[in-house]
């Protein structure tokens, strides 16, 4: 009946049956052969493109130069405009990598086929964490040593764990039983999740690392103490296998005189130096704060950041 309404001969149905059919054996012919996981030639040439192009961009940023001190601070509390840009690059960055990396790794489980076409967006991701680093690393941006030793640490971070992500898929390791995969994009969150707490501008940079120095003197502070207050009092009976001597060197010291878990008596002279120490220490990253801060409110005021190159 319908073939009436429609005019169409049985000879012409078979032809057309036997075009579609040919059809779909020249489209699976031009298509690389794949097994189960969609592992094929053209996947594994777009991760290992990846591959490659984030192991060129890790190399340039880590001949960045965080340690010049030869730059000119351009700031202190207010951020340029220029700087801003940097971070939000970062931000972008990290976010893209953060929503593909999770997609990359389901989707690719399945099929390396599918999964490499996400690879790309990892790799864009990956360029925007560099470039902003490139940019903070401008001398006419003016850029502290701390800010630049931040933004450095975490782009590498990130190119890091995001090469290694796709390397386990490219040795197919992957694929074992297990979660490598997952853990893999574990370390990617991580490194994500560092680079959007990185401290913003060269006072936050800063302050970071002179905070953290003093709560290392701190922890060490605590430390000598507690083991003082263990040390035996001088009336206490001695061991047959302790020192008797009442003096100890330096050297003797640092290489763990005594029973090891307290310190003996002849070595609390050494203790209360070094207690000393910290405690100069930690006045003197006070200081710093108090005189970095003061140098460059000052040189803001009086609209010569430069001036602030005492920092």
């Amino acid at each position: 009946e319908y073939r009436g309404r429609l005019k169409i001969s049985d000879h012409e149905i078979e032809q057309n049956i036997m075009n579609i059919s040919n059809n779909k054996k020249n489209k699976n012919k031009n298509k690389p052969p794949s097994d189960k996981h969609g592992i094929n030639k053209t996947a594994l040439e777009i991760n290992k493109n990846v591959k490659n192009a984030l192991s060129r961009l890790a190399t340039v940023v880590r001949e960045l130069d965080d340690k010049n001190e030869n730059i000119i601070i351009s700031h202190w509390r207010d951020i340029p405009e220029d700087v801003n840009s940097s971070y939000k690059m970062f931000q972008d960055g990290a976010e893209l990598i953060k929503a593909t990396s999770t997609k990359y790794t389901l989707v690719g489980k399945i099929s390396m086929e599918d999964g490499s076409k996400l690879a790309e967006d990892l790799q864009k991701g990956c360029e925007l964490l560099a470039t902003g680093a490139l940019v903070l690393h401008q001398p006419s941006i003016g850029c502290a040593r701390s800010t630049r030793s931040y933004a450095k640490r975490a782009a590498c971070s990130v190119v890091a764990s995001v090469s290694s992500l796709i390397d386990c898929f490219i040795d197919e390791s992957a694929y074992a039983p297990g979660t490598i995969g997952a853990q893999k994009t574990g370390i990617v969150w991580s490194a994500c999740d560092a680079v959007l707490r990185i401290p913003k501008g060269n006072r936050a940079a800063m302050r970071r690392d002179l905070l953290t120095w003093a709560v290392e003197c701190n922890e060490t502070m605590q430390e000598f103490e507690g083991l003082v207050k263990q040390t035996p009092s001088p009336d206490a009976p001695e061991n047959e296998t302790d020192n008797t001597s009442d003096d100890i060197l330096w050297d003797d010291f640092c290489q763990g005189a005594g029973s090891g878990d307290t310190y003996q008596q002849q070595e609390i002279p050494v203790v209360e130096a070094c207690l000393g120490l910290i405690r100069c220490s930690r006045g003197s990253i006070n200081s710093v704060l108090q005189s970095c801060d003061g140098a460059g409110d000052c040189a803001s005021s009086i609209g010569n950041i430069e001036q602030a190159q005492i920092i």
